[in-house]
């Protein structure tokens, strides 16, 4: 991020390096749950559309800015436009996927995912990540264990989501390690922090896996 930032400050008329510095503070956001986080994510979209309308990650940047603030009509218009701009873009493609698993078309989802890795057997590791969700949403919990595990960089919601599928698939042992692995880096959460936080379409389906995994139901039940 610091390095997007240090190209935006070099040349403030680089597309991409606000582009880019807006779609990294959204990643940000997700670690931090800031509002600032998000709206100077917001800042950066904005002025690489007005840079350039036409280009691709600067729809995709805004794309991740409306997500974060669950404007999905609005996420989708963008994500979609950064699709027909730049169709064979596999970020892109991840991104779009993502928007649809957030919005419970599943199917449609791992059908872009499919069709990105078709057309790069190599993707970036996170592309995994997206596809180990969408599995779990379908009930396909294998799959969605040999997706999430192929993620490089295990951060909370690879180990939150690891901790449900395993639960879900009976593999107790398995999903107690990944649930142990997640409170370590968001001690005491509970499924009632959680909750909030997670898009009602697929709320209830991950909530089921991760009580089944054990996680309380209340900061207060911790250590009961």
């Amino acid at each position: 991020m610091d390095h997007f930032a240090r190209a935006a400050e070099l040349d403030p008329n680089y597309v991409h390096a606000h582009a880019w510095l807006a779609i990294e503070l959204c990643i940000r956001y997700m670690l931090d749950e800031q509002e600032q986080t998000v709206d100077e994510a917001a800042v950066h979209a904005r002025k690489a559309l007005a840079l350039d309308e036409n280009d691709a990650y600067a729809h995709d940047a805004m794309g991740w800015v409306a997500l974060r603030r669950r404007q999905f009509d609005l996420a989708g218009e963008h994500y979609q436009r950064a699709c027909r701009l730049n169709p064979n873009d596999i970020n892109i493609a991840g991104d779009t996927a993502n928007w649809l698993l957030h919005i419970g078309r599943l199917h449609e989802a791992l059908r872009v995912l499919d069709l990105a890795v078709q057309r790069d057997p190599y993707p970036p590791t996170w592309i995994w990540e997206v596809r180990g969700v969408t599995l779990y949403h379908l009930k396909r919990y294998d799959g969605a264990i040999t997706a999430l595990r192929s993620v490089q960089t295990r951060h909370f919601l690879v180990s939150m989501h690891l901790a449900a599928a395993y639960a879900q698939a009976g593999e107790v042992d398995d999903a107690r390690r990944e649930l142990a692995n997640y409170l370590l880096l968001k001690p005491n959460n509970s499924l009632a922090n959680i909750a909030p936080k997670i898009e009602q379409v697929l709320r209830d389906h991950l909530l089921d896996g991760l009580r089944k995994a054990g996680l309380p139901e209340s900061v207060a039940d911790f250590g009961a």
